[in-house]
């Protein structure tokens, strides 16, 4: 999700993000090996043996010259899924790692898989409209909600970390929240921290994750100093002995690189407790190497390809209503890797 994942994970990632956009295309020869390994500081071996993988997986052909992208949308007549979200192949998002879920499961059951690149600063009803025309479904890995919160798709639909609202045939796939809350509470109660300072992203998905953790945090005993939402950091407070919680890796970034801005460069998750939900990504951007913090995290592959299978049961069952769906959340330490 990071720049700690493996440069190996990282340069089979991109090729398949490349097959999805269209941009590797069935019988096209790849790049010289070398060429790819440099893009991720890659020695020759260690990206042949990515690519190599890749054929045992089914996505590539090896022949004695040159690597080459298999045909994997072997059945036009099958489902035509259409896929919203800003897409970006530099970069190695939560929803970038649901999508190559997805595509995993698409790969597997030869289905027709389009990635229509609506992005968030540009939905309208108008056009989410267009995209689904020919569609039997549509995936949404966006924030489309929090701009069109009372648009319903003309046809079946599913999402990651998108709230349903209601909407009959649109189900969405998102963390577990009771869980994901059990392990907070659980991470300040093994420190002995009584006092959390809590900060929030705006959108009601965040919102729901902080509201739930102070009412099972004050319940054994616990203070929450603040909850505050938005993402202004001028004013942020950071009490002694507090611990702080994040509701999302954007959150967490913005407090680390404020806090690091007042304290002449100290990292903040050295000098107190500190928390985040889905906080892994942002360390790519944090300019020193050898640390770590805490988060609790999910694997989006599986959220990806669980979203994709609600779409499926949704598109087969005319009657069905769409399900708020939770994928198992753990808390893990993620080492911070240095900046390129």
């Amino acid at each position: 999700m990071g720049r700690h994942k493996k440069p190996l994970n990282r340069l089979k990632d991109h090729i398949r993000l490349k097959m999805l956009a269209d941009l590797y295309t069935p019988g096209m020869r790849l790049p010289a090996i070398n060429t790819l390994g440099s893009k991720f500081n890659m020695k020759y071996n260690t990206a042949r043996n990515a690519l190599l993988e890749l054929v045992q997986e089914g996505y590539l052909e090896h022949s004695r010259y040159a690597f080459v992208v298999k045909p994997w949308r072997k059945k036009p007549d099958g489902l035509k899924i259409a896929v919203f979200m800003q897409f970006r192949l530099e970069q190695e998002g939560l929803y970038h790692q649901a999508l190559l879920g997805m595509l995993k499961r698409a790969f597997e059951q030869n289905m027709h898989f389009s990635l229509h690149q609506v992005s968030f600063p540009d939905i309208t009803e108008e056009k989410l409209h267009d995209a689904c025309q020919g569609m039997d479904g549509a995936l949404l890995l966006s924030s489309y909600d929090a701009t069109l919160p009372d648009f319903v798709l003309p046809i079946p639909g599913a999402g990651v970390m998108v709230p349903r609202g209601g909407k009959k045939r649109f189900s969405t796939v998102n963390i577990h929240a009771e869980q994901a809350v059990q392990l907070a509470v659980g991470y300040f109660r093994k420190r002995h921290v009584k006092d959390v300072v809590m900060y929030s992203a705006p959108r009601r998905i965040f919102t729901d994750r902080a509201r739930a953790f102070a009412e099972a945090f004050t319940q054994t005993g616990g203070n929450i100093l603040y909850f505050r939402t938005g993402n202004a950091v001028s004013d942020i407070q950071f009490p002694e002995k507090a611990g702080i919680f994040c509701t999302s890796d954007f959150i967490a970034a913005k407090l680390c690189s404020h806090y690091a801005q007042c304290s002449g460069g100290v990292w903040l998750p050295d000098e107190r407790p500190f928390l985040s939900i889905d906080g892994n990504r942002f360390l790519m951007n944090w300019p020193e190497s050898g640390k770590s913090f805490s988060t609790i995290t999910c694997n989006w592959q599986q959220a990806g390809a669980l979203a994709l299978q609600e779409l499926q049961n949704l598109i087969a069952d005319p009657a069905a209503d769409g399900q708020e769906l939770a994928v198992s959340a753990k808390l893990s330490s993620i080492p911070r890797s240095p900046r390129k």
